[in-house]
Order: structure tokens, then sequence, then C-alpha cells
């Protein structure tokens, strides 16, 4: 992946811990933007390389709700800061899932009755 430095340096962070937390048995979501399908394809295979069952999920979002959320995260304390350069950057190199099994998420999530996972 060609993507600026700060970006590049979370994303092997996460993809440790992926292993790590997978390796361990339990159960994980990775939030990320769609990438590109090549990207997608690597995750995939390391999860089921590890003995774990790989969903897609997709949460379709509009662009000015994408530059809200690192907004409202970032004056909360919450998550590392995403530049709205980083978000045209990633919206302009993205490959929507097509035809990897990817699944629609409902319009209410989480579903009713079940409660969001917690926060780190």
């Amino acid at each position: 992946m060609n993507c600026p430095e700060a970006e590049h340096l979370a994303l092997l962070e996460s993809v440790a811990e992926l292993v790590e937390v997978v390796g361990a048995g339990r159960s994980v979501v990775l939030d990320h933007g769609p990438g590109m399908r090549a990207e997608r394809d690597e995750y995939k295979r390391l999860v089921v390389g590890l003995g774990a069952r790989w969903r897609l999920w997709c949460f379709p979002v509009e662009r000015p709700e994408l530059l809200r959320r690192p907004a409202v995260r970032e004056a909360q304390g919450e998550g590392v800061r995403i530049s709205p350069g980083a978000l045209t950057w990633i919206a302009e190199h993205s490959e929507e899932p097509r035809g990897e099994g990817e699944e629609q998420a409902p319009d209410q999530w989480p579903p009713r009755g079940r409660s969001q996972p917690p926060s780190r």
C-alpha cells in the first residue's frame, strides 16, 4: 500500500494486534475503510490462516459523514486523528467490495436487542 507514512505505521500496528488477538482465539472487528481488494484479500488470508472465520461487512457512509466522524472522535479524545487530506486519499484509492461475499449492514446498527461492542 502506498499511503502517507503515519497511516501506514498505524495500519502495521493494527495488523500485529490483529494477529495477536485472533491467534489467541478472540473475536475481532477491524474497523477499516474499503481500501483495495488486494488488501482485503490479504486480511482474509491472514484471518483464515489463523483458523478464524472471515466476514466482510459494508456500512455505506456518505463523504460528509466520513469527514464528520473523525473530527467528533478527536474532539472526544478518542481514536487516531485522520486528516481530511488522508480521508480524501483513502477515498480516491479505495475499491468498493463487489463479489467478495460482503454483507450489507442493516439500517439499524447494532441490531435491536444487541449492545454495541465495548469501546477500548
